[in-house]
């Protein structure tokens, strides 16, 4: 690289360098130079350079890469526990959301049928949050792909009033 400089190829130069001072420890150098003037054949005969001791950069950057890995790790081990925990939610949520609809099948009415309605509607929001947060897991993972469902407002508002009733009765 110096030797570009020298060459007439090129007016400035930086290269880092890892050296050994008097401690006989390494330490990072930023070396920077630039021809000013140059001879009628192009040898440089002006050059100005300083040289930075830049230990303490390459250190962070040291520390910011094992900390990113550590992230990382991090994001894939709390990605990997939601999705373990969402399946385990979702094996008993759908056998409370199969037994409700066996139930409703068996015609109930009155109070019951009111109950069984929201429970089947309540089991099925939950169902829904916990698709969600393993949605979120493949959003982070870059493994998301959209379904477009159709539904009607008003049923789902329907369902959100009658559950937020059974809480408040």
């Amino acid at each position: 690289l110096f030797s570009q400089l020298l060459n007439g190829n090129s007016t400035n130069f930086r290269h880092e360098l890892r050296l050994m001072n008097n401690n006989n420890e390494y330490i990072w150098i930023l070396a920077r130079a630039m021809v000013t003037k140059r001879d009628h054949l192009g040898m440089p005969l002006i050059v100005l350079g300083t040289t930075t001791d830049i230990s303490h950069i390459k250190e962070t950057e040291k520390e910011l890469v094992a900390a990113k890995t550590e992230a990382e790790k991090g994001s894939e081990y709390k990605n990997q526990f939601l999705a373990t925990m969402s399946h385990e939610i979702r094996t008993p949520l759908n056998a409370i959301i199969g037994l409700t609809n066996l139930m409703l099948l068996e015609k109930p009415t009155g109070e019951l049928k009111g109950n069984l309605s929201t429970l089947s509607f309540s089991a099925n929001h939950l169902l829904s949050l916990i698709n969600d947060i393993l949605d979120l897991s493949k959003i982070e993972a870059g493994k998301i792909d959209f379904n477009y469902t159709d539904f009607q407002l008003s049923k789902l508002m329907k369902g959100v009033h009658e559950t937020f009733l059974q809480k408040c009765t």
